[in-house]
């Protein structure tokens, strides 16, 4: 199918009679060739005889402001996919309980021999768990005139552990948004609801 718009992840996940689970999907960029890498992990139990899934681009209709350049698309297969019927081993949690996501977590770590500890070394920065967050809260859609719509909506009960910084509006003439158009929100001033 094709896709016009809306996040890697999502359009992967429409894909629905190959990807039942879902996907992770892991970006960074721009790097100073302004590019980006997307790592995308499938959740589904990986396929038996070593089959993976198989990401290819269908066209490249990207296009750079300006005409600047000839956009480039690939794939590549990180790593295979595994499925494990069992764990074993011992899980270490913390005294205090899990991860606190959002919250900053220091480390250091000290080297043992026969004469002792040597002194600690720590981490430069301190990481804070962050996951994707969870969907919009009340989502609600009104006709506002007769070439206006309205969507209402408010914050996700969970940021990920970290502040959304913006919303992706999509509308489309179909259930299944195979053909949405969409905008962004980014002014998030006063809170919601949107």
């Amino acid at each position: 199918s094709e896709s016009r718009s809306g996040s890697m992840q999502s359009k992967i996940e429409n894909l629905s009679l190959a990807v039942q689970k879902g996907v992770l999907v892991d970006r960074d960029g721009p790097n100073p060739d302004n590019g980006f890498i997307w790592r995308v992990t499938f959740l589904d139990n990986a396929y038996p005889d070593g089959s993976n899934f198989l990401l290819r681009v269908y066209t490249n209709t990207l296009t750079t402001f300006g005409g600047q350049g000839t956009p480039q698309v690939s794939t590549s297969l990180m790593t295979a996919g595994k499925t494990f019927s069992s764990c074993f081993g011992s899980v270490i949690v913390p005294s205090f309980g899990g991860l606190v996501k959002g919250l900053e977590y220091y480390g250091r770590v000290s080297a043992r021999n026969s004469e002792g500890y040597s002194l600690p070394m720590q981490a430069t920065m301190p990481l804070a768990p962050m996951v994707i967050p969870g969907a919009p809260t009340g989502v609600a859609l009104d006709v506002v005139s007769a070439t206006e719509l309205r969507v209402i909506f408010g914050s996700p009960s969970d940021n990920g552990g970290d502040s959304i910084s913006q919303y992706l509006i999509e509308w489309s003439t179909t259930q299944d948004f195979m053909h949405a158009e969409s905008t962004t929100l980014d002014y998030l001033v006063g809170g919601s609801p949107f």
